[in-house]
């Protein structure tokens, strides 16, 4: 009894395995991969894009030739992107590198008019022979009109204008009206 029912479990598993295998592969299910493997490509899905080719390949070798030509079309817009990537790369390279010597450009401004605390500072104009003022940025708060500015102290610097002496803000503006004398006082001018 017992070889019998080994016999029939046996014969039962073969005609399992032959009755369930995976039948023939069609064109339409062909047709159906690529199509599929066509729009991961198009969606930039590139590497289940090619597993589904190569399985439209498996499904149908004869056409063989046409899922390479997709797959080597998947391979040129991988490469074009990997050029336009290093083409990026080396563009923000460049850029961070000019980033950092205008930093420097910037620092150097900075210790250069003696800012310290101040948010502004006398700049020479030598087209007007004149100076002006100028943020720590480099911007023109002023036009060059000034002669003999002292630096900026709490906002606040004394320079000449047209042979007379004024009160000139950290904004670049003039803060006193212009007189023929000032001097400097403890507490300010």
């Amino acid at each position: 009894m017992k070889i019998k029912t080994s016999l029939f479990l046996l014969g039962f598993l073969l005609l399992g395995f032959t009755g369930f295998s995976q039948p023939e592969c069609s064109k339409e299910r062909y047709h159906l991969l690529m199509r599929q493997a066509n729009s991961l490509a198009n969606k930039g899905a590139y590497s289940q894009a090619i597993l589904k080719y190569n399985s439209a390949r498996a499904c149908q070798p004869q056409y063989g030739d046409t899922v390479d030509q997709r797959i080597s079309e998947v391979f040129t817009k991988v490469d074009a992107l990997w050029r336009d990537a290093q083409k990026l790369s080396e563009k923000l390279a460049n850029e961070q590198k000019t980033t950092k010597l205008a930093l420097e450009k910037a620092k150097k401004l900075v210790e250069f008019f003696r800012f310290g605390e101040e948010k502004a500072a006398f700049a020479y104009d030598p087209e007007s022979g004149y100076f002006r003022v100028i943020d720590q940025y480099g911007n023109k708060l002023s036009e060059p009109i000034y002669q003999n500015p002292d630096t900026f102290a709490n906002g606040t610097a004394l320079a000449r204008a047209n042979n007379q002496y004024v009160l000139v803000g950290d904004d670049g503006k003039e803060k006193s009206g212009r007189t023929d004398f000032m001097a400097e006082a403890v507490g300010g001018y």
